[in-house]
């Protein structure tokens, strides 16, 4: 009976390992020459496998990495599954050898990680590493916290603060408060960040899990700064993190930067952020939550909502209205007496003259 057998090809020249995540046909199923029968993953791409041949489709084991020139499965000119388990028996076993893409290495790099730490049966991947990071976070957590907590709790800091979130806007935020002496950045709490790892000089030591973030205020700390915006600038998360540490009790300071200025008459909501050389005009009301970026103008008697989002170089002028969780981007003019509805987003550069329903995204 004639017979096929598939291998594993040198699909780029760095990896001698590829993984194979699924198989599309059932085992034993007929194929088509040129069907997608599998895919594989390497360090630089996904590749769908195709059929050379029409036949009965055998199979090894998906969810495994394999060598270049392995065999994974056969193609039989008629069923026969017992015939097709004997050639892929053939096989010899191979030697289990360190592959990791070329992103999983980074940021392992990043992080201090060895990869003898890791899982060596399979492909290491950028997940693989993710997830090793969460474990060893949560190992490391109560060690860590333990520690910098301690530290408060004997010394009293009434004004110690945490620092939720360790990404850009954490890094921001830690340079704004050179000019605040009377608070004290305690540490910052990060799901992903490395335990131990230091941003700007102030150190990572815990995750931001309710449990934690509760021992952390039952240890003297009450005061946070929430610097999550969230992934693609989900403002519902940020609003999530700033409902979630309110209830526990901590305090939300105002936070302006030592090169911006706010007019006296103007009202900052708690947890709000203005940053370097903005401006907030004559009784403008910022929202609890807000960020006002870098260079913006924020006109006399504007009001901003909870948690919306200002970004560099926006222009607001006069009595303009800023709904919830709206966002404002780059470079953006919105023209006197302007109402941005909640949720809404404008894009970087548009100007806005007219009314932004809520949820809307203007584009030009």
């Amino acid at each position: 009976m004639q017979s096929y057998i598939i291998k594993i090809a040198q699909f780029n020249i760095n990896d001698q390992e590829v993984y194979v995540s699924a198989w599309k046909p059932g085992q034993g199923e007929y194929v088509e020459q040129g069907d997608k029968i599998a895919e594989i993953e390497t360090s630089k791409r996904i590749v769908d496998l195709e059929a050379e041949h029409s036949g009965y489709l055998y199979y090894c084991e998906a969810g495994k990495s394999y060598s270049v020139g392995e065999t994974i499965g056969v193609i039989l000119e008629n069923p026969d599954e017992e015939y097709a388990r004997e050639l892929l028996s053939k096989e010899k076993p191979r030697q289990d050898k360190i592959k990791i893409t070329e992103k999983a290495r980074k940021l392992a790099e990043q992080n201090n990680i060895s990869i003898q730490e890791l899982d060596h049966g399979k492909l290491i991947k950028e997940k693989d590493v993710e997830e090793y990071m969460l474990k060893r976070n949560q190992a490391d957590n109560e060690s860590e916290l333990s520690i910098y907590l301690e530290k408060y709790r004997e010394e009293e800091k009434h004004k110690a603060v945490i620092m939720i979130g360790a990404g850009e806007m954490a890094k921001m935020m830690i340079e704004s408060m050179k000019d605040m002496p009377e608070y004290e950045i305690a540490g910052c709490l990060d799901d992903k960040v490395a335990v131990g790892s230091k941003i700007l000089g102030i150190p990572v030591i815990g995750r931001t899990d309710e449990e934690t973030l509760q021992r952390v205020f039952d240890s003297g700390v009450k005061y946070a700064l929430n610097s999550i915006v969230g992934a693609n600038f989900s403002l519902q998360v940020r609003e999530r993190f700033f409902n979630k540490i309110t209830n526990i009790g901590f305090e939300l300071p105002v936070l302006i930067h030592p090169a911006a200025y706010v007019e006296e008459s103007a009202k900052m909501g708690k947890g709000s952020f203005v940053h370097a050389h903005a401006y907030v005009g004559t009784e403008a009301e910022i929202g609890q939550g807000a960020i006002i970026l870098t260079g913006t103008i924020v006109s006399h008697d504007c009001v901003i909502g909870n948690h919306a989002y200002i970004s560099p170089g926006a222009v607001l002028g006069g009595t303009v209205r800023v709904g919830r969780k709206a966002l404002v981007g780059m470079g953006t003019t919105v023209y006197t007496h302007v109402s941005i509805g909640e949720e809404a987003v404008i894009v970087n550069g548009v100007a806005v003259f007219s009314d932004v329903k809520k949820g809307e995204r203007v584009t030009r």
